[in-house]
């Protein structure tokens, strides 16, 4: 439902002539005080956050930002929604988000533990293909100039 990603799904729609669905828990994770400040800021003034949130991965996934979510909390959001999908007989479905959600949808829908790709970093302009048959990822990164 964010404005990127709900702008970006408006024209994968309108190309391919597919519905839109915008679903309110494939939101971004909360990242609570930490959103909008300058990740540089962040580290000063919530110094504590981050040496906790440091100590290993199973740490990174579930501490959660300061009145915000862990990315535990955001798998556990996403999951009806990875449910639904793995339940579906659609053959393609494609979802628009960002790095934390994606995490937790990829997480959802191939079986890797969160802690293993929590320190995936997602590049604009990249698509990860997920074959539900198999479970497994495929990283493409697409060039829109062409």
């Amino acid at each position: 439902p964010l404005e990127r990603a709900r702008c970006t799904g408006e024209h994968i729609a309108e190309a391919t002539n597919a519905p839109l669905e915008v679903r309110e828990e494939a939101k971004e994770l909360h990242l609570g005080d930490l959103e909008g400040i300058l990740i540089s800021q962040a580290k000063t003034d919530y110094s504590d956050f981050f040496t906790q949130r440091g100590l290993n991965a199973e740490a990174k996934v579930t501490t959660p930002y300061p009145n915000g979510e862990s990315p535990e909390q955001a798998a556990r959001r996403v999951k009806p929604l990875t449910d639904e999908i793995l339940a579906s007989d659609k053959e393609v479905t494609v979802i628009v988000g960002h790095q934390g959600v994606n995490r937790a949808i990829r997480s959802g829908l191939t079986g890797e533990p969160l802690e293993s790709i929590i320190d995936y970093y997602q590049e604009h302009r990249e698509v990860v293909e997920i074959d539900l048959t198999s479970k497994t990822a495929l990283v493409h990164n697409i060039d829109i100039s062409n």
